[in-house]
């Protein structure tokens, strides 16, 4: 079997030509890397912003029982006041 005649069995004209051809693709790669060079992070801070919000967490925590032995007390008083 004859390689090159195989080669030549195939249509000359391609469907989409400029599909073969190559184009040059603008590369935005770099900047993109500029402008995550631009970008700090300060850790200590993301860190104190963690910590505030658990303590905001923590002491919702603490009135909110508070608050309910609060009114728990209460109840209790109202009902000696009235049984007597």
């Amino acid at each position: 079997m004859n390689i090159a005649k195989q080669k030549t069995d195939f249509p000359s004209a391609l469907p989409f030509p400029h599909a073969m051809t190559k184009q040059r693709k603008v590369n935005h790669n770099s900047e993109i890397f500029e402008t995550f060079k631009q970008v700090r992070i300060n850790i200590p801070y993301l860190f104190a912003n963690v910590v505030c919000i658990l303590l905001v967490f923590l002491l919702r925590t603490i009135a909110s029982s508070l608050e309910y032995t609060k009114q728990k007390k209460v109840l209790e008083r109202s009902e000696e006041f009235l049984l007597g």
